[in-house]
């Protein structure tokens, strides 16, 4: 992970938030999870493979590879 600026995320699992460069406060739970942003805010993903899209803040993935595509 090459994480540079950004606070209070948490990442449980592996390649998780792999690509996270300046996201703030994200959770990502489980291996792979929201790895498709570099900046996104505020979202939660649970489970394998569970993203939310580029641009997108303050949402919510629960489930094996769910994809969330706007706020």
């Amino acid at each position: 992970n090459d994480l540079t600026t950004g606070d209070g995320n948490t990442a449980i699992g592996d390649r998780s938030l792999l690509a996270n460069r300046s996201g703030k406060y994200n959770t990502a739970v489980g291996s792979v999870t929201l790895n498709s942003d570099t900046a996104g805010e505020y979202n939660t993903a649970i489970g394998y493979a569970a993203d939310v899209k580029k641009g997108v803040k303050n949402s919510t993935a629960i489930g094996n590879s769910t994809i969330v595509n706007a706020s």
